[in-house]
């Protein structure tokens, strides 16, 4: 077996094993989509969440200073 056939033996049945992972995915998506009727979560749908919240203030006392590090 030289080195063309085992690389053309790789490739097309890693080719077939992608074709038949698609077909899956494929047949999930379709049996999802039909018994739940939407593929994607609309925004009425979402929880409501609270508004961003502003981080903390940076202050002096959160910078390193050089005596910081003094053990």
């Amino acid at each position: 077996m030289s080195q063309h056939d085992v690389h053309q033996y790789i490739v097309s049945y890693s080719t077939m094993g992608l074709l038949i992972l698609s077909i899956f995915v494929a047949g999930g998506a379709y049996v999802y989509y039909k018994r739940c009727g939407k593929l994607a979560v609309s925004a009425a749908d979402t929880p409501i969440r609270s508004p961003p919240q502003k981080p903390p203030r940076a202050t002096a006392s959160t910078y390193a200073t050089p005596h910081s590090f003094n053990i």
